[in-house]
């Protein structure tokens, strides 16, 4: 799968840079593209992102809210 390679130079490249970051906010271009409803997206403003990951072809970014609850805000390349 070619694309592997560039989802894990896209995760070096993220992680420095939002690991430890709090989401300020979140715009959505298409609504359609969202696959959530309970929570809402905009459930991620203000939470912190712990980690990211690769799921297949997906990048996961893993955030805790105020709460200390996991919530994954999952993104295909």
């Amino acid at each position: 799968m070619p694309e592997i390679p560039e989802i894990e130079g896209l995760l070096a490249f993220l992680a420095p840079r939002i690991v430890g970051q709090r989401v300020a906010d979140i715009q959505v271009a298409a609504i359609s593209a969202v696959k959530t409803a309970d929570p809402p997206i905009f459930a991620l403003r203000g939470c912190e992102v712990i980690g990211l990951q690769r799921r297949g072809k997906f990048v996961v970014i893993d955030v805790v809210d105020e709460d200390g609850q996991p919530l994954y805000l999952a993104t295909h390349l």
